[in-house]
């Protein structure tokens, strides 16, 4: 089950599955209300890549690092598959 609630950089953040405003996108980060939306009509996997794109997007703005959309996409995308494929990682990095 997707998180509801992410607390990155300090800021606390909620996410929502639920269509991004315009309905095109499969994901929208709004550093605004510090809400992440997710939509729906996805894979649970897509949703999963969703959801890390757009942490990077937040992580990005926060740290004002000027990511490009390319770059966001691969990274979130790497990431996500380094996690999957390496558990013990996963595990390392958290502190289980």
């Amino acid at each position: 089950m997707i998180p509801t609630k992410l607390r990155l950089l300090g800021k606390r953040w909620t996410v929502k599955l639920q269509s991004p405003k315009g309905g095109k996108d499969a994901g929208e980060c709004d550093h605004i209300t510090a809400t992440i939306s997710v939509s729906p009509k996805q894979t649970e996997d897509s949703r999963r890549d969703t959801l890390l794109h757009e942490v990077t997007h937040a992580v990005d703005e926060e740290l004002q690092l000027r990511m490009t959309e390319r770059q966001v996409r691969l990274m979130a995308t790497g990431l996500l598959e380094a996690f999957r494929s390496n558990p013990a990682l996963v595990a390392y990095l958290v502190g289980d």
